[in-house]
């Protein structure tokens, strides 16, 4: 459906939503999760009424901050010399957030994510379903691991609503932050787009989506026809075998995930490694499979 929006609006359609075009364009929820935007003067009332039947409007509102985070908001949203008040920051890594429901009561809902760090962080919200936390206290070398898998899961609980994180890298504090920041916004939408089945995501996982999808077509049915060969239509095969891959090639993990008797994943496996000549127990055979069992998923099989 947002493909053939998108060849219908053309320029006027966008992926992902963006404070600097919040007031130019009327923005939407797919019922995955992908959030788009379309030119408000190319749009007729009539078609907005036919779009909000079909999808999500999201609601803009105004939310109160202190001056930290309005200075936050200018240096990532504003102009291009907005600086932070605060110049004792090291590090920072940002946390893009969604949720599948407009968040009513944002003030509550900010005091119960800020109740689940040991130290403070700076929640800013670009409208009532998408917000970044900006974590400067973040040390990887510290023994607290923030888990957002259980931070999904206790929200979901709390507040009867599903949200997605993505989890950034940590950065150190420089001009180029702001620059760092949009690029993973970008990520987190494309994590949407081809990982919505998951509520957590880190760069790592959606960098092959977005190097596959920058390939020209003929490479992209090159990548399959010339690793996945005949076994290109064996979907059980391919399944089990992107689990093991998936798994970090430990058979008895995966086959715990895909309820199997480890002597019949292993025999999956050795079927693959015969049919193709790719060891997919190795880094080079693996990852080259993976790309081309993906490339299969996202980009060929629709």
């Amino acid at each position: 459906m947002l493909e053939k929006l998108k060849n219908h609006y053309k320029d006027a359609f966008v992926l992902g939503y963006t404070v600097d075009l919040k007031n130019l364009y009327q923005w939407y929820v797919s019922d995955e999760g992908i959030t788009f935007g379309l030119d408000i003067k190319k749009i007729s009332e009539r078609e907005r009424s036919l779009l909000s039947t079909l999808f999500t409007p999201i609601e803009q509102r105004t939310i109160q901050m202190n001056e930290e985070q309005k200075s936050w908001f200018n240096f990532l949203f504003g102009s291009q010399d907005s600086v932070i008040i605060n110049k004792n920051y090291q590090t920072c890594r940002f946390i893009h957030f969604q949720t599948n429901k407009p968040i009513t009561e944002p003030t509550d809902f900010s005091e119960a994510l800020q109740a689940m760090f040991p130290y403070t962080i700076n929640i800013l919200w670009e409208n009532d379903r998408h917000g970044i936390v900006i974590d400067t206290h973040f040390d990887q070398k510290e023994d607290f691991q923030v888990n957002f898998e259980e931070i999904s899961d206790t929200i979901t609980t709390d507040f009867y609503i599903t949200i997605r994180f993505f989890i950034g890298q940590v950065y150190p504090f420089h001009k180029g932050l702001k620059e760092d920041f949009l690029w993973e916004k970008t990520c987190f939408n494309k994590s949407l787009q081809f990982l919505s089945k998951r509520t957590t995501f880190r760069l790592h996982e959606v960098l092959p989506y977005i190097i596959l999808e920058e390939l020209n077509p003929l490479l992209k049915q090159k990548l399959t026809d010339s690793v996945l060969q005949e076994l290109h239509s064996d979907k059980e095969l391919l399944d089990t075998v992107k689990v093991f891959l998936e798994s970090n090639l430990n058979v008895s993990l995966a086959a715990k995930k895909l309820y199997m008797h480890r002597n019949s994943l292993q025999y999956r496996i050795d079927k693959f490694i015969e049919k193709t000549g790719i060891d997919i127990k190795h880094f080079q055979g693996a990852i080259t499979t993976y790309l081309a069992i993906i490339n299969q998923e996202q980009f060929l099989d629709s």
